[in-house]
């Protein structure tokens, strides 16, 4: 078996032209060198986060699995074949309470997905149901599209339902988002908070204000919505999201709200199940993939070691066994916390392990939040890069340097405090440092990350068929094309 090296810089990209300029060769001088003196081509991706790029990486696909299954679902008439949707229907009859759906928005599909299954569920006009939407895009291009999509929603006639609030999904789902999400809990327990009955202007002032959709404060569209004893609650997701802040906020609200509601009169149900909240019923089981990063390696009879922060390692292990907790032992995975990627010794050590035919280094450029802080994290990746690079040239290794994704986000620039776009999406770079492939007999080819894959996965096994970058050459174009 062969070695392959794969180091990411994950949320670097190609910049575009209007983009605040943050790569260049004084921040990132190895990479600078690479790309001028290696063979280098340009990657096409879909993804904008890390937990998408990874999807695409091991399956080479970013839908959601959930989303084309309700898709046929959908087209095929069917939300009232399943006998658990017909139970919650009967359940949020018996109670005759109000229906709040959480809808996690990010393309027109979805809406069309839900008013099917609203019009499934055949309840009594009288019967109030609230869809509460919360926003998945990241970029503050997409609120006119947003707006479109509520626009039509809000007031399509061939459905009861109404939009109660709208709110960034980060608020409902990351942690850190604490004193938005009691925000949030105050508008709903309570009916206190911000209200906006002209959406189409107050996203005007989150896009003024460089606000991403995902990050927004929860709003009021119409009153009426506050939850009550008795209600029924539905989130709406297509794949395993981690939900759990979400349910817990709305099953335990703060103590001094001095509610006197009773949280346990409750009915919950979501669309497929919760990563970390397995308790709440769901309507569809958990999907897996087909195709997957760890069904590769099995068939190429080739193992993995893959670097990462300890947060995103359970994401990283779910996308790589084709959206599934069942994984094989073909991946094994190293926290890069302690700062061992740093260590010569030790990664010398490592990279020799015959165990591991291909080593995946995960570095991450998103969640820097300032100019200078992100240049000063390139330079740093950029120092990794050197060593890892002084190592595989040492040992004889291919190195193959890339990302799964570029960012597009607003940072500070702390000279103006203002705000400014970083763009690096869509297209990431792709650099190979083979000593069996070289400028005179082979160049890169086109493809997706998913062909990255392939191409490491190819060059541990060459026996396999997998996509891959590599391409040799023709007579012709060895004539008119020498480096």
């Amino acid at each position: 078996m062969n070695k392959a090296i794969l180091f990411l810089i994950n949320g670097l990209g190609v910049e575009h032209k209007e983009s605040y300029n943050i790569y260049s060769g004084e921040v990132m001088p190895t990479l600078d060198n690479m790309i001028q003196n290696q063979l280098f081509t340009t990657i096409q991706t879909s993804a904008t986060d890390f937990s998408s790029a990874y999807q695409i990486f091991s399956t080479g696909s970013k839908q959601p699995l959930g989303l084309s299954y309700i898709e046929s679902v959908w087209d095929e008439n069917r939300f009232s074949e399943n006998p658990k949707i017909i139970d919650f229907q009967n359940q949020v009859k018996a109670k005759n309470g109000t229906l709040h759906i959480f809808c996690f928005l990010d393309e027109e599909r979805v809406f069309d997905h839900l008013k099917a299954f609203i019009q499934s569920l055949e309840l009594n006009p009288e019967q109030k149901i609230f869809v509460h939407v919360a926003l998945m895009h990241d970029s503050i291009t997409d609120y006119r599209k947003i707006n479109k999509m509520i626009y039509k929603f809000n007031y399509d006639s061939m459905i009861s339902a109404k939009i109660g609030m709208i709110i960034g999904a980060n608020v409902l789902l990351k942690p850190e988002k604490e004193t938005e999400f009691i925000e949030f809990q105050r508008l709903f327990f309570r009916g206190t908070g911000e209200k906006w009955s002209e959406i189409d202007r107050k996203l005007e002032t989150l896009y003024d204000a460089k606000i991403a959709p995902n990050e927004a404060k929860g709003f009021c569209v119409r009153d009426g919505f506050t939850l009550k004893e008795n209600d029924s609650i539905l989130i709406f997701n297509y794949e395993d999201m981690d939900c759990k802040k979400l349910t817990d906020g709305l099953l335990i609200p703060p103590s001094y709200f001095n509610l006197t509601i009773q949280t346990s009169t409750f009915n919950f149900y979501s669309l497929f199940p919760f990563k970390n909240n397995p308790s709440i019923p769901f309507f569809y089981d958990t999907l897996v993939s087909e195709d997957s990063m760890s069904k590769a390696l099995e068939q190429a009879n080739l193992s993995a070691l893959i670097f990462a922060e300890q947060k995103e390692i359970n994401n990283i292990y779910f996308m790589c066994n084709g959206l599934s907790n069942n994984g094989t032992n073909r991946i094994q995975y190293a926290a890069i916390d302690n700062g061992i990627l740093n260590h010569k010794e030790q990664m010398e050590a490592i990279l020799k392990n015959p165990t591991y035919p291909l080593i995946i280094i995960n570095h991450r450029i998103d969640d820097i939040l300032d100019v200078e802080s992100m240049k000063k994290r390139l330079t740093e990746i950029d120092q990794n890069l050197a060593l890892i690079n002084e190592l595989c040239s040492k040992l004889g290794y291919p190195l193959f340097v890339s990302s799964l994704f570029g960012i597009k986000k607003e940072i500070i620039d702390p000279s103006t405090r203002e705000k400014v776009l970083v763009d690096f999406s869509s297209t990431v770079p792709f650099v190979m440092i083979d000593p069996n492939f070289d400028f005179k007999n082979y160049r890169l080819g086109g493809g997706t990350t998913y062909t990255l894959l392939g191409t490491c996965l190819k060059t541990c096994n060459p026996a396999m068929n997998f996509p891959s970058f590599v391409k040799k050459k023709d007579f012709v174009t060895k004539l008119f094309f020498k480096k």
